[in-house]
């Protein structure tokens, strides 16, 4: 996410994305600008399902969540 406006608001070790059987669960790792699905912050360290067309935000950054 470096080259984005906004980047300096993301760590560089800020969350996972992991696909797990047919989902996809984000964690947040303790960042310090949080995390949020659909503008609900993330609990540090608490993997959340996501689904196709979420609004995942790191820091400043949000971007629309697609599954391949």
């Amino acid at each position: 996410l470096g080259p984005f406006e906004g980047a300096d608001t993301v760590s560089r070790g800020h969350a996972t994305i992991e696909h797990i059987g047919s989902t996809y669960q984000l964690t947040d790792l303790n960042s310090t600008n949080f995390t949020r699905i659909n503008g609900k912050r993330l609990d540090a360290g608490v993997p959340t399902s996501i689904s196709d067309g979420d609004t995942l935000q790191f820091g400043k950054i949000q971007c629309t969540f697609k599954k391949g």
